[in-house]
């Protein structure tokens, strides 16, 4: 199983989101984009691990209190990759956030679940392997700022089904 810790997002989100990949597929720039259901935040990405171990991730995560706090989009931003450019939608600097995410990863260390450690810089992806084309000047789809309350984070499982790309919730916490 390919586990990751995310906070999923409201619908009115996703949806402008999904209007800005629309623009930019209009434009002809090629890509993997974030199907609408796949939308969130990773919080931590813990990788491949044996279903047996997800109890034990789960119990973790049990151990984590949430409480309700905004948090409010940025605009677009990329991170460059030899294979293609990762296009995201920037999330404001927010100190709960942060908070969230150090408190899941101090609970995965305390039950000894290996996580990737990278710094976080959290995100939206809207698109994977971007690729510009010479002939076009990008430019960005304007992304309105959006504040959403977040109150829960999920266990989220990604699968391929039938070729296609799909994250699962394993578990939700609350």
């Amino acid at each position: 199983m390919r586990l990751f810790v995310a906070i999923r997002l409201p619908d009115h989100l996703k949806t402008q989101l999904s209007q800005a990949q629309t623009e930019l597929k209009y434009l002809g720039f090629k890509g993997n984009y974030t199907a609408y259901d796949n939308m969130h935040c990773t919080l931590v990405f813990i990788g491949d691990v044996h279903p047996e171990d997800v109890d034990i991730i789960e119990e973790a995560l049990s151990e984590v209190e949430v409480s309700a706090f905004e948090l409010t989009t940025g605009q677009l931003d990329c991170f460059n990759k030899k294979g293609g450019d990762v296009w995201f939608c920037s999330l404001m600097a927010n100190d709960h956030l942060v908070s969230l995410q150090r408190m899941i990863t101090q609970a995965l260390k305390k039950h000894d679940i290996m996580f990737e450690q990278r710094p976080f810089k959290p995100h939206i992806t809207i698109v994977r392997q971007f690729r510009a084309k010479k002939d076009i000047e990008l430019v960005l789809p304007y992304i309105e700022k959006i504040t959403f309350t977040v109150s829960s984070f999920a266990l989220m499982e990604s699968i391929r089904i039938k070729g296609e790309l799909v994250y699962r919730v394993v578990a939700s916490f609350d």
